[in-house]
């Protein structure tokens, strides 16, 4: 993660408040303000042009959402450590569909497929 941050949303006593805006070189995170542990609800954009919307932690992967990758394919479940999906939906931009876990973003283990 980058350093530098530019932080853009409403102000109060010197604290961002409501829905915000956060951009650094690696991603840029719109939601609502995180809260004092770091998770939050909203959607981050990376420079490829693949968003995430879900929840985060600590502005990564941390729970429910859909990564939509910037080439069509998606994927749908239960995230942790930014990079592993339980319970995942993946469809790749021929429409075929992957049920299982994800370790590193690959099937990992038993995954159920089904052909578009």
């Amino acid at each position: 993660m980058s350093s530098k941050r530019i932080f853009t949303g409403n102000w109060k006593n010197g604290s961002l408040v409501g829905d915000v805006q956060i951009t650094s070189s690696d991603w840029k995170y719109s939601g609502t303000i995180p809260e004092p542990h770091g998770y939050a609800n909203g959607s981050l954009t990376y420079p490829d042009g693949s968003v995430y919307v879900g929840e985060l932690s600590a502005y990564t992967r941390n729970g429910k959402g859909t990564y939509f990758s910037a080439s069509g394919s998606q994927i749908e479940g239960e995230w942790s450590d930014d990079m592993n999906v339980n319970q995942a939906t993946a469809t790749d931009g021929e429409g075929i569909k992957w049920f299982g876990t994800f370790k590193n973003l690959k099937p990992q283990g038993y995954c159920q497929i089904k052909l578009g």
